[in-house]
């Protein structure tokens, strides 16, 4: 039941009317009033008031503390709401939020196993922000002698209900160096695919899995001179493996690190100037990059770096990566995201064109009592994530060994229907004696 008693503090606890979460609770609110026909009780202003304290109250106590992204653990007391009886005095409640985080950390994906033409699919690939509902990654780095910028994607493709990895955005299963695809469905990461990938083979000129037998050429077959054999025996299908990964492990000397934490930095949902950022997992700590203008000096402002078409996803789009390596710019260690170079925000920086950690060739400029040192040590390791252990895991093994167990009993079942024929004539009859009443 809706409280009666009107309460003077209800007002001085409700957020600001030009904060988002009013809107949301006022609307709520508004739509009690027009149910007053289906049974409702409508809302007066004081009993609105009243609503729309505990409300939001009851969602976090402000807007402030409901949109951190990090919470720290706090006590909150507020006055409790106002009881109907006469007289009753209102009472005080501690409300303790504790420093737990039941979300999943943000998983990108590492790609192994490719060699010769299928080496280019090897890498870290960051999840993508702006893709329209399209669970998508995106691997960019430079390959070969002359550092040729490379471009893979991996995505779910809805038409073939395949993890599909190809240059181009949304173009299905290609049939190319380079590309693979695995067909599995209720996954819902890359790395959760159970069964093989297929993978471009040059000897065959298709997409075969690993261990899969590979088909010679008639004259190959017959003993004859064909040119292909020339080059020796086939090399087997290459064995691809997708790794869930959520950060990166800071590895090097720790009295050479400053003040950067030595642990883990966990991938975070925000790409910058067509990167993944990552943040500290004690959290007061940022890994990102940072570009420069075409001066080569003054550096961009970090809204431009979040502009939807650096990530190139969508139908139709030509890739263009090497637009990612025009201008310099700093892979950056620091307390804020844009902090100067010369801050003391700002604990470590690297001038690397780099698109993720792992590619950091160059060596890190650390911050050590307020004086910049080179830091050859400082490095970063993709830190793979399992799923084993998580509550989805453990409800999809259960059913998986239950539907396992019921075959197993339909299995026995029918070998002993098959040793003793009288069982199984038993069984038919009683079919047949149902059927007739």
């Amino acid at each position: 039941p809706l409280p009666t008693t009107e309460d003077p503090e209800a007002e001085k606890a409700l957020p600001e009317k030009n904060n988002p979460i009013w809107a949301l609770l006022k609307g709520f609110g508004q739509k009690l009033d027009k149910q007053e026909d289906e049974g409702w009780e409508a809302l007066d202003v004081r009993h609105e008031l009243a609503f729309l304290r505990a409300t939001a109250l009851s969602m976090g106590h402000s807007y402030q503390a409901m949109t951190r992204m990090n919470s720290a653990a706090s006590a909150l007391t507020m006055r409790s709401m106002p009881t109907t009886a006469a007289g009753a005095e209102p009472t005080a409640a501690a409300l303790v939020r504790e420093p737990t985080d039941l979300s999943l950390p943000e998983e990108d994906v590492l790609i192994k196993g490719g060699t010769g033409e299928n080496e280019v699919i090897n890498g870290v690939y960051f999840k993508l922000m702006h893709t329209f509902g399209v669970k998508a990654f995106k691997m960019v780095k430079q390959v070969g002698f002359y550092s040729t910028p490379t471009v893979r994607y991996l995505y779910w493709d809805h038409v073939t209900s395949t993890w599909t990895i190809s240059p181009k955005p949304l173009v299905g299963v290609c049939l190319a160096p380079g590309c693979a695809f695995a067909q599995e469905d209720n996954t819902e990461h890359p790395s959760m695919v159970t069964k093989p990938w297929y993978v471009w083979h040059g000897h065959s000129g298709e997409l075969l899995a690993a261990g899969e037998e590979i088909k010679e050429e008639e004259g190959e077959q017959k003993g004859g001179f064909t040119f292909r054999s020339l080059m020796g025996p086939p090399a087997p299908v290459d064995k691809i493996v997708a790794k869930s990964i959520v950060g990166f492990q800071v590895q090097g000397n720790q009295d050479k690190l400053g003040k950067i934490g030595m642990g883990l930095m966990l991938r975070i949902p925000l790409t910058i100037f067509g990167r993944p950022v990552y943040e500290y997992e004690g959290g007061g700590q940022y890994l990102y990059f940072h570009r420069k203008e075409a001066d080569g000096v003054t550096f961009t402002e970090l809204s431009k770096g979040q502009d939807a078409d650096l990530e190139e996803f969508g139908a139709g789009i030509e890739p263009t990566p090497e637009k990612l390596y025009e201008n310099e710019g700093c892979w950056v260690i620091a307390t804020d995201m844009g902090a100067t170079l010369d801050s003391p925000d700002c604990y470590a920086f690297v001038e690397d064109t780099a698109v993720t950690p792992d590619q950091i060739t160059r060596i890190w400029q650390v911050r050590l009592k307020d004086k910049l040192e080179a830091n050859e040590e400082l490095r970063f390791v993709a830190q793979e994530w399992s799923h084993e252990g998580t509550l989805q895991a453990m409800v999809d093994k259960a059913e998986k060994e239950k539907a396992e167990k019921e075959v197993a009993e339909e299995e026995e079942k029918e070998e002993k229907e098959e040793k003793d024929p009288k069982a199984k004539d038993g069984k038919a009859k009683d079919g047949k004696d149902g059927k007739k009443k």
